[in-house]
């Protein structure tokens, strides 16, 4: 303990929960195009208090608001030959924004990313780059970032898939991550885990599927 001292801690963030339903269908009067959209429930935590630095505890619940809010995911593809495939994705198409608790604007924006791939019946390649900056929702605690990525999944006998993958920021803010994955699709059913990292943050990541 320090005698008068004066500074705090300020905490704010935000976490996003979602649930979504995902349709495809392809459209060869476009040119061979698949369009996608996925509609998404979302549950929303924001987070904002402040507290002397004395105080070593530090509970999010202080400054925890619960929120409710929906949204929409929309996709482009298109073919180019056998082997290669373009497409853009916009994430949260419609911009929300959100009060903490002690009256700061938390906003969640739209995002939009370019992929390219090859493909071939054992191998697929994938490079793809945000289109846009991404600015941090809490301003002032974090930086902006525009990420482009690489990666590769080897096919082995046609139901388990190996996956390596870099991700690079070009705003200069963030160090690289790598990336490895694996995933078990059988008859229909896939499931995917990753984990990726770097000496300052860390990923992993869990989802399942079917095809019918």
């Amino acid at each position: 303990n320090i005698d008068n001292l004066q500074s705090t801690l300020q905490v704010r963030g935000i976490a996003v929960s979602e649930v979504g339903l995902a349709f495809a269908r392809r459209f060869e009067s476009v040119g061979d195009a698949d369009i996608g959209i996925t509609l998404k429930a979302q549950r929303i935590r924001t987070y904002d208090y402040s507290i002397s630095a004395q105080d070593t505890k530090i509970d999010l619940k202080l400054g925890e608001k619960q929120e409710s809010a929906a949204n929409i995911d929309i996709g482009f593809a298109r073919s180019y030959g056998e082997n290669f495939k373009s497409g853009v994705v916009i994430k949260n198409l419609v911009k929300k924004e959100f009060t903490t608790m002690l009256g700061n604007k938390i906003e969640l924006k739209p995002q939009a990313r370019l992929g390219m791939s090859y493909h071939r019946s054992w191998v697929n390649l994938g490079v793809d780059v945000d289109l846009t900056k991404n600015k941090p929702v809490a301003e002032g605690f974090d930086k902006e970032t525009r990420f482009a990525a690489i990666g590769a999944e080897l096919d082995l006998i046609g139901t388990l898939q190996l996956r390596i993958g870099y991700r690079h920021d070009l705003t200069g803010n963030y160090e690289g991550m790598p990336s490895v994955g694996l995933g078990f699709s059988p008859f229909g059913l896939h499931i995917d885990v990753a984990v990726a990292g770097n000496s300052k943050e860390a990923a992993a990541g869990a989802q399942l599927g079917f095809n019918f």
